[in-house]
Order: C-alpha cells, then sequence, then structure tokens
C-alpha cells in the first residue's frame, strides 16, 4: 500500500485486490478540494466585506480631527510645527469652556450630572490628542531637523501635557462634586461661595494662559499671568485655614470636609500646570 503501518495491517494479498487505492484515495482528495474552491470563489468578496464590517475599528473623533497631522507634513518641519501649534491654541480654548461648564456645575449642582458629560468628553479628547501630537512631534524629531525646530517640538510636547493635566484636575473636581451629590451632601453657602471665588480666579488664569499662547512672551500677558498665580496660592491658604478651623468649630460631614480639601487641592494643582506651561512659553520667547 505504499505506507509502512498500512502495510503491516494489510493482509496477504490485498495489493493485488486493490493496486489503485493509493491513487484513488489522492484523487477524491484533490476532487473536493478543487470543488470546494470553485462553489465557494464567487462569494469571496461578499465574504471579504462582511469580515471588514465585523472587524472594522472604531473611528474616534479626536483621531478625525487630527488627520490632517500625517507623515506627509514631517516632511516640513515649519508647516508640521504650525499645524500643532494649532491644535494646542485649540487645547487652551477648550480649557476655558471646560472652566464655564465646571462653574454651572458647582452652582448649580443638581445638573452636574448633565452638564459635566461634555467636560468628560473633553478630557477624553485631551488624552488622544496629547497621545498623537506627542506621536507626530516624537517622529519629527527622530529626523534631521535644525535645532530651532527642535527646541519648539520640545515646547510644545511640554504645553500640551500641561493643559491635559490641566484638564485631568478639572475633571477631578466634578468628580467630586458628583461624588457629593450622589451621597446627597451639599456644600454650605459660605463653602460654595469661597469654592465660586477660587473657580473664578483659576478660570481667569487658564483664560490668561490660553491667551499666551496665541501671544507668547507678551510682558504684560506674563506679569498678569504672575499676579493671578499668587493671588490664586494666598486665597487657597486662606480657604484651607478656615476650612480646618470650620471643622474644629462645628461637626461636618466627613465626604464634605474631604472633598472640599481635595477641590483645593486641584485648584492648586490647574494653578501649577499652566504656570509650568507658562514657564515653557517664556523659555522659549526668551531664547528665540
Amino acid at each position: 500500500l505504499g505506507v509502512p503501518e498500512i502495510r503491516a495491517m494489510a493482509p496477504e494479498g490485498s495489493k493485488e485486490m486493490f493496486p489503485v487505492v493509493v491513487t484513488g484515495i489522492a484523487t477524491v482528495h484533490t476532487l473536493f478540494n478543487v470543488t470546494n474552491t470553485l462553489l465557494f470563489l464567487p462569494f469571496t468578496a461578499m465574504f471579504g466585506r462582511l469580515l471588514g464590517k465585523v472587524g472594522k475599528e472604531s473611528t474616534d473623533t479626536a483621531t478625525m480631527r487630527l488627520a490632517r497631522l500625517d507623515d506627509s507634513t514631517l516632511n516640513s518641519p515649519f508647516a508640521a510645527l504650525e499645524q500643532v501649534e494649532h491644535e494646542i491654541d485649540q487645547m487652551g480654548s477648550q480649557l476655558v469652556d471646560m472652566m464655564g461648564n465646571l462653574r454651572c456645575c458647582l452652582e448649580m449642582p443638581a445638573t452636574a450630572k448633565g452638564n459635566g458629560r461634555s467636560i468628560f468628553a473633553t478630557e477624553t479628547r485631551f488624552d488622544t490628542l496629547q497621545q498623537e501630537i506627542t506621536s507626530f512631534l516624537t517622529k519629527l524629531l527622530s529626523r534631521q531637523i535644525g535645532h530651532q525646530f527642535a527646541a519648539r517640538s520640545q515646547v510644545q510636547l511640554r504645553v500640551c501635557d500641561e493643559l491635559e493635566s490641566v484638564s485631568d484636575y478639572i475633571t477631578q473636581i466634578l468628580k467630586l462634586q458628583l461624588r457629593l451629590e450622589e451621597n446627597g451632601d451639599r456644600f454650605d453657602a459660605d463653602h460654595t461661595a469661597s469654592l465660586l471665588n477660587l473657580h473664578d480666579k483659576a478660570t481667569g488664569l487658564v483664560a490668561c494662559g490660553a491667551n499666551l499662547l496665541h501671544r507668547p512672551g507678551n510682558p504684560m500677558l506674563l506679569q498678569d499671568i504672575h499676579n493671578r498665580q499668587q493671588e490664586i496660592t494666598a486665597l487657597v491658604r486662606s480657604l484651607r485655614t478656615e476650612h480646618w478651623k470650620s471643622l474644629a468649630d462645628r461637626s461636618t460631614s466627613p465626604l464634605l470636609a474631604t472633598c472640599y480639601s481635595d477641590m483645593l487641592v486641584s485648584y492648586r494643582k490647574i494653578k501649577e500646570h499652566v504656570m509650568a506651561a507658562t514657564e515653557a512659553l517664556e523659555s522659549a520667547s526668551s531664547q528665540a
């Protein structure tokens, strides 16, 4: 039969009885495979489209927004950096919008869940924006570009990272407000007023930072930013001291106490990240 194991099991004389058994099996297998291929051949295109729909990756809105940052622009460092700068400018404007939406959530806690959706959506978009900008600038830096272009790319990387961090802390404040609502707790009038006052000052700082993206190196704007950050630092210290005194004088819900303190920390972090972005832009302007 041709195969040692089968030959040993075959009865004597089987080779003479079935002289073409191997050829017959091979012929049947070949006909079977060829027939199946011919039957399914007309449907291959349809199956391909079906598999494409089933396995199609979802397209993120942020990815669509950054579609113009394609690799072809890397051939012109100036054009590539101008496009990235435009995206970073948009991030600054969107941070101001986030602060406006957050104020509504703090002022009217009952609407925090609905008004907060846009904040969560923007924060998610910022994550993707940062990833794509970082990837794009990393590719640019890996090429042979001039020192001036390389320095500008590094500044953009840092500013983008700082702005994304600001969005994280804006979202963190919203999460704290939502936690209070879910627990049925709300700040009293004094604590609400103090938070709104701090929030307005932080919004002013974020707005100035966003303007600096359009006018880097503007001396009056830089001085305004430094003045605002000093005012916020002093206010946060004052509010923290008053909060500790109020905890000693009267009984307060532990959740209210911790959320208020955590919100103060988050506003301080927003200030610090805006100042870090400002310092990066200021340093780049002084070296230009």
